[in-house]
């Protein structure tokens, strides 16, 4: 499924986000950088000793990611440039109004962070999961709905900008399906829905949770 609008278009793919071809790829990380899902534990096995290296690097500098930020590390091992390690709030069961509020800014701040890292890095394309959709509870329709809308409104207010492809990549075909709908149902002007896949081209070290601060060990 791809969905294609006139600044960008963003695909839904059913897979392992190791498998992508793609500039950057998102790390669904914890504020410790501490890998507490297998996601997270595969793409830092593949990535290696250096990304290691420079998450403890991060960690000894910052203490921690503070939910809705991003911290960036090389690709290392993989084929992509860089891991950016975004960290999705909790989602707080029997909140009030107020701190689903709060939630809903902290995941779109995540998101909006891992684009401009793109965006800021000139790359053309990242690939992420469905960031809070996973082990930090989140309501799926909900999460799904904020990541789009959250993307779609950042191409929207960025014309030009080398970040062309978005894909969102999840093995959990329930996330998947509710992707493919949400995406359906958004309602904004310039935005097609295409029911097939489509090619995409072939194709550091920061921590983000305003402007980007290297946290140097060679990467690029």
């Amino acid at each position: 499924h791809v969905s294609v609008c006139c600044f960008c278009c963003f695909q839904v793919v059913q897979g392992n986000i190791l498998d992508e071809d793609v500039d950057a790829i998102v790390n669904p990380s914890s504020s410790s950088l501490f890998h507490d899902s297998k996601l997270s534990s595969d793409i830092m096995t593949a990535a290696g000793h250096l990304a290691r290296r420079q998450n403890m690097k991060l960690i000894n500098r910052h203490g921690s990611i503070p939910a809705g930020s991003v911290a960036v590390v090389t690709g290392g091992f993989l084929s992509c440039h860089s891991i950016i390690h975004a960290v999705a709030p909790r989602w707080i069961e029997h909140g009030t109004p107020d701190e689903y509020d709060y939630c809903i800014r902290l995941l779109r701040a995540a998101i909006h962070y891992v684009l401009l890292v793109g965006n800021d890095k000139m790359y053309y394309s990242v690939s992420t999961p469905a960031l809070g959709a996973g082990c930090n509870g989140w309501p799926v329709s909900l999460c799904c709905k904020v990541l789009l809308d959250t993307t779609l409104s950042f191409f929207e207010s960025r014309p030009i900008t080398p970040l062309k492809y978005v894909c969102f990549t999840d093995i959990n075909p329930i996330v998947i399906a509710t992707l493919v709908n949400e995406a359906n149902s958004l309602e904004h002007p310039n935005l097609e829905s295409i029911e097939r896949p489509e090619p995409k081209p072939p194709s550091d070290d920061s921590t983000r949770d305003n402007p980007a601060e290297n946290a140097n060990d060679g990467a690029s």
